[in-house]
């Protein structure tokens, strides 16, 4: 029996330094989740010490099966193309055959101001894609690329009408 890949579970994780609002990181992390889910997202939050003594707060939630799925396309709709492009491209760098994972980095200031956007530096919101099956890269691409060209036609119907 043949299965298809597919999303089974996403864990997104940030920080939330001594400097930083708390209330805006929060705001920051949500907003990289549907907001349909708002209300039955569990953010655990745990205070960690940084090298120095400084207060380290760290916020993750874990989405398994269909609402994994709806934060992949939620995500997926709120990156620029470019951004898409260059998840697809870079693929081979973010996705680890062993653990079946990609990981993307999210800018958290863009998350905060109710955009997406790739970042590559170390203050991040970090997103954790678990896959079903282990499939080659070449397989994850396609889903990927899949999911993103169903969320455009979709956003092309509701333009149209």
């Amino acid at each position: 029996m043949r299965r298809d890949i597919e999303v089974t579970e996403i864990t997104i994780t940030t920080h939330c330094h001594a400097t930083e609002d708390i209330e805006k990181v929060k705001k920051a992390f949500l907003n990289v989740i549907p907001r349909e889910l708002h209300g039955s997202t569990k953010i655990d939050i745990e205070v960690l010490h940084g090298y120095y003594g400084n207060p380290i707060t760290k916020l993750k939630s874990r989405f398994k099966n269909n609402e994994a799925i709806q934060v992949l396309k939620h995500i997926l709709s709120l990156l620029s193309k470019s951004d898409i492009s260059y998840i697809l491209s870079s693929l081979e760098l973010r996705y680890y055959k062993k653990s079946n994972k990609i990981y993307l980095r999210l800018d958290k200031q863009a998350a905060y101001l109710g955009r997406l956007a790739l970042y590559e530096g170390d203050d991040a919101i970090v997103v954790e894609i678990s896959f079903s099956v282990l499939k080659s890269l070449e397989a994850v691409k396609e889903y990927i690329n899949r999911l993103y060209m169903e969320l455009q036609n979709v956003d092309r119907s509701i333009s149209s009408s």
